[in-house]
Protein backbone atom coordinates (compact mmCIF):
# COMPACT_ATOMS: atom_id res chain seq x y z
CA UNK A 1 0.00 0.00 0.00
CA UNK A 2 1.23 3.59 -1.07
CA UNK A 3 2.09 6.00 1.58
CA UNK A 4 0.26 9.48 1.56
CA UNK A 5 1.88 12.21 2.46
CA UNK A 6 -0.59 14.44 4.82
CA UNK A 7 0.83 17.89 6.62
CA UNK A 8 -0.19 19.60 9.48
CA UNK A 9 -0.25 23.15 9.18
CA UNK A 10 2.77 23.47 11.22
CA UNK A 11 4.93 20.82 9.42
CA UNK A 12 3.62 23.05 6.33
CA UNK A 13 4.76 26.12 8.00
CA UNK A 14 8.35 24.92 8.52
CA UNK A 15 8.66 23.26 5.03
CA UNK A 16 8.11 27.12 3.79
CA UNK A 17 10.89 28.19 6.07
CA UNK A 18 13.23 25.94 5.13
CA UNK A 19 12.57 26.04 1.47
CA UNK A 20 12.89 30.11 1.60
CA UNK A 21 15.70 29.92 3.72
CA UNK A 22 17.16 27.69 0.69
CA UNK A 23 16.02 29.66 -2.48
CA UNK A 24 18.11 32.85 -0.52
CA UNK A 25 21.21 30.66 0.20
CA UNK A 26 21.22 28.93 -2.80
CA UNK A 27 19.37 30.15 -5.89
CA UNK A 28 19.63 27.64 -8.52
CA UNK A 29 21.63 30.20 -11.19
CA UNK A 30 23.98 30.48 -8.68
CA UNK A 31 25.34 27.08 -8.68
CA UNK A 32 24.03 25.86 -11.99
CA UNK A 33 26.62 28.31 -13.29
CA UNK A 34 29.58 28.12 -10.63
CA UNK A 35 29.54 24.72 -11.12
CA UNK A 36 30.56 21.79 -13.43
CA UNK A 37 27.44 19.29 -12.13
CA UNK A 38 24.53 21.50 -11.83
CA UNK A 39 22.00 21.43 -9.01
CA UNK A 40 18.96 19.70 -10.25
CA UNK A 41 16.73 21.83 -8.04
CA UNK A 42 13.35 22.32 -9.77
CA UNK A 43 12.36 24.27 -7.99
CA UNK A 44 8.89 22.48 -6.63
CA UNK A 45 10.65 22.05 -2.77
CA UNK A 46 8.50 20.15 -0.19
CA UNK A 47 10.26 18.08 2.08
CA UNK A 48 8.45 14.46 2.98
CA UNK A 49 8.63 12.71 6.40
CA UNK A 50 12.06 11.70 5.61
CA UNK A 51 13.11 15.19 4.70
CA UNK A 52 13.71 14.20 0.98
CA UNK A 53 12.53 16.61 -1.37
CA UNK A 54 9.55 15.54 -3.48
CA UNK A 55 11.10 17.84 -6.24
CA UNK A 56 14.55 16.82 -6.49
CA UNK A 57 14.79 13.75 -4.51
CA UNK A 58 17.77 15.37 -2.64
CA UNK A 59 18.06 14.59 1.24
CA UNK A 60 17.93 17.77 3.18
CA UNK A 61 21.89 17.29 4.07
CA UNK A 62 22.54 17.00 0.74
CA UNK A 63 20.80 20.05 -0.28
CA UNK A 64 21.91 22.40 2.23
CA UNK A 65 25.45 20.80 1.27
CA UNK A 66 25.57 21.02 -2.24
CA UNK A 67 28.13 23.96 -2.65
CA UNK A 68 30.72 22.07 -0.53
CA UNK A 69 30.34 18.97 -2.16
CA UNK A 70 32.89 17.62 -4.70
CA UNK A 71 31.85 16.87 -8.07
CA UNK A 72 32.10 13.44 -7.50
CA UNK A 73 30.10 13.73 -4.71
CA UNK A 74 27.42 15.82 -6.44
CA UNK A 75 27.75 12.88 -9.45
CA UNK A 76 26.70 10.25 -6.14
CA UNK A 77 23.74 12.68 -4.79
CA UNK A 78 22.42 12.81 -8.37
CA UNK A 79 22.60 9.26 -8.63
CA UNK A 80 21.45 8.65 -5.35
CA UNK A 81 17.95 11.69 -5.90
CA UNK A 82 16.99 9.80 -9.13
CA UNK A 83 17.00 6.60 -7.63
CA UNK A 84 14.48 7.72 -4.48
CA UNK A 85 12.47 9.79 -6.75
CA UNK A 86 12.15 6.38 -8.93
CA UNK A 87 10.88 4.35 -5.50
CA UNK A 88 8.56 7.02 -4.52
CA UNK A 89 7.04 7.60 -8.63
CA UNK A 90 6.73 4.02 -8.54
CA UNK A 91 4.89 3.56 -4.82
CA UNK A 92 2.16 6.18 -6.21
CA UNK A 93 -1.11 4.59 -6.25
CA UNK A 94 -2.39 6.27 -9.68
Amino acid sequence: MASSIVCTHSELVKQVEVVMTLRELYPPIAYAKNAKTAGPCVRNCCLDADDVCLGCGRALSEITGWNAASDEEKEAILRRAKERLAMKNHSLPF
